[in-house]
């Protein structure tokens, strides 16, 4: 068993868009545990914290690459290029020496494919 670190782009600008980024994090964050993997997923840890806890956004990567550091893999999701905060995680993993897998736009699709189906199969069985 692997300990992943799930990495990508989690602020955006809208809250919409935030909230999709929250869920595909969490959908490979799924996928790798169905895989056997143990998985710290930053989108998930710190979920709406701000909101709760006015801390800065400098101690919640502070703790991000924290984590990064005790991870075994970083795995590093699709359109991440904009993301400040992935970009100082994916150069803490290169310095550590960690192996950085990049995730495929399509693997991401497939996932969420997956999951829409699994919903509309889910929604027809309660409606019996």
């Amino acid at each position: 068993m692997k300990l992943i670190y799930v990495a990508g782009k989690y602020r955006d600008t809208t809250e919409a868009d935030e909230l999709l980024n929250i869920h595909r994090a969490a959908l490979y964050a799924a996928y790798q545990w169905h895989e056997g993997n143990s998985v710290i997923c930053p989108h998930l840890n710190t979920l709406k914290c701000w909101e709760l806890n006015p801390a800065t956004h400098d101690t919640y990567i502070a703790g991000d690459l924290k984590q990064v550091e005790v991870a075994d893999e970083i795995h590093i999701l699709p359109d991440w290029e904009t993301s400040k905060g992935t970009k100082l995680e994916r150069d803490l993993a290169m310095k550590l020496g960690k192996p950085i897998i990049y995730v495929s736009s399509l693997l991401m699709r497939m996932l969420q494919q997956g999951w829409e189906r699994k919903r509309i199969e889910e929604r027809k069985a309660n409606a019996r």
